[in-house]
C-alpha cells in the first residue's frame, strides 16, 4: 500500500497574506506545505495527509462532507487547493485521531487510518475491461464480492517481467537536492492521460494498462475493443516491438502514456487517441534504457515519445524552486502542463523512495487547482 498518511514535526509556520485565522506549515522530513489553523505550532508533531487522498467515514472527518465528499469512493477526497497566494498541499490532523501510543516522524499511519489513493483510472480500466465480458458476467460484477474475486484473479494476469510505472512526487524525495547537484538529467513533460503498456517477449504480445493484463475482446464484443488494444492496432506496436527484436535481438515493453477523446477529459484536444513512450525495457536483458537510449529507440522504432523539454545540470535548491520551475503551459493545447519528470542521462538504479530508476515527478499546483484535482 502506498503511504499516504504520516507523522511528521513542524518545521516553520508562514503567515498568508490577508488571512488571520490560519498559516502556513511546513515539515522538517517531508517538502509538503499544508494550511493550517493556528492553534498548530513550530515542533508540534502531527498526521499529515497527502492531497489525492480518500479519507474514510469517520467522525473526525465528518467535517469535510461538503466539500470533500466523492461518492464514487463512498469517502472524502483530499485535493490540493490554492487560498491567497499560497497552495495547500493536503491536510493535517492532530495526533488525537489516532489510537494511543509512542507515535515518532515517519510512522505510516496510513492503513491505521483507512485511507486510500484516489485513483479514477483504475476504476475506469475495470469498467472499460468489463465490457468485454457477457451481459450475465457484468451484472454480477454489480455484486462487490464478485467483482474483487474477478479482478483480483485478473491481476494475476499481470507480466511478471514487467514493472508498473509510478513515479514518486519529489517532495517525499527531498534529499536529492543535496546529494545530486550538478547530475546530468532529462526534464520531460508530464502528459495527462492513462498509462500502458506493450510488450513482446518470446513471442507473445502483451497489452495492459497501468494495472491490468489487457485481452483483445473476440466475436460478438470485438465491437466494444479496449482503448488499449485500439491503440495497440492504430500504432501497429507488435509490428514495432518485433522489428526491434529482429534489430537489436532482443525482447523490449515500452511504457507511455495514451491521451485523446475519452481521456481525462482530453485536455490537449486530440482528435484521435495518441501514444506516448516515456520508457523501454530491455526484457532480454532486464534493465530499463537510459532516456538518451529510450529516445533513440523510440525515434527508429517509430514511436512518439514524450515532450523532450531540456537536458540540463541538477541545479535546484529545493522544492519550491523545482514546484515553480515545474508550471508552464503544455506543448499540446492551450493548457497547463500536468508537470515535469526528471530523469538521469544514463541509467542509474532507484535511490531511496524511487521506483524503477533514477526518476521522479513534479506537479504543476496551477494544473491541480485549474482542474480541481
Amino acid at each position: 500500500m502506498r503511504t499516504l498518511a504520516t507523522i511528521q514535526k513542524i518545521k516553520a509556520i508562514e503567515p498568508i497574506e490577508g488571512k488571520d485565522k490560519i498559516v502556513l506549515a511546513s515539515f522538517y522530513d517531508t517538502g509538503w506545505k499544508v494550511i493550517v489553523g493556528k492553534d498548530m505550532n513550530v515542533d508540534d508533531l502531527c498526521v499529515y495527509i497527502e492531497y489525492d487522498s480518500v479519507l474514510p467515514q469517520r467522525p473526525e472527518f465528518e467535517f469535510l462532507r461538503s466539500r470533500c465528499w466523492n461518492s464514487r469512493y463512498e469517502g472524502f477526497r483530499i485535493r490540493c487547493m490554492k487560498m491567497g497566494n499560497v497552495f495547500s498541499e493536503g491536510i493535517v490532523f492532530p495526533l488525537s485521531i489516532l489510537p494511543s501510543g509512542k507515535w515518532k516522524v515517519g510512522d505510516d499511519v496510513t492503513e491505521i487510518l483507512g485511507i486510500i489513493k484516489y485513483d479514477p483510472e483504475l476504476l475506469d480500466e475495470k469498467r472499460e475491461t468489463s465490457t468485454q465480458y457477457p451481459l450475465l458476467l457484468r451484472l454480477l460484477f454489480r455484486i462487490p464480492l464478485i467483482k474483487k474475486l474477478f479482478f483480483h484473479n485478473k491481476r494475476r494476469d499481470w507480466p511478471k517481467w514487467a514493472s508498473k510505472s509510478d513515479e514518486t512526487r519529489v517532495q517525499n524525495l527531498t534529499y536529492v537536492f543535496d546529494k545530486f547537484q550538478g547530475l546530468d538529467v532529462v526534464v520531460t513533460e508530464k502528459l495527462d492521460g492513462c498509462s500502458a503498456l506493450y510488450g513482446l517477449n518470446k513471442g507473445q504480445f502483451v497489452v495492459c494498462s497501468r494495472n491490468l493484463q489487457i485481452h483483445e475482446a473476440k466475436g460478438k464484443y470485438a465491437k466494444e475493443q479496449s482503448r488499449y488494444i485500439r491503440a495497440a492496432k492504430m500504432y501497429d506496436i507488435k509490428a514495432k516491438l518485433k522489428k526491434a527484436k529482429k534489430i537489436y535481438g532482443y525482447d523490449f515493453y515500452v511504457q507511455g502514456e495514451l491521451c485523446g477523446p475519452g481521456i481525462q477529459g482530453n485536455k490537449y484536444g486530440f482528435e484521435d487517441l495518441r501514444f506516448f513512450a516515456f520508457n523501454v525495457y530491455n526484457i532480454s536483458k532486464q534493465r530499463y534504457l537510459s532516456s538518451f537510449e529510450a529516445y533513440n529507440f523510440c525515434n527508429e522504432m517509430g514511436f512518439a515519445h514524450v515532450p523532450l523539454i531540456e537536458r540540463t545540470s541538477f541545479c535546484w535548491r529545493d522544492v519550491e524552486e523545482l514546484v515553480e520551475y515545474a508550471k508552464g503551459g503544455s506543448v499540446f493545447g492551450k493548457t497547463p502542463r500536468e508537470g515535469v519528470v526528471v530523469r538521469s542521462v544514463r541509467w542509474m538504479p532507484p535511490e531511496s523512495g524511487m521506483s524503477n530508476s533514477f526518476s521522479f515527478k513534479v506537479i504543476n499546483p496551477d494544473f491541480m487547482v485549474k482542474y480541481g484535482l
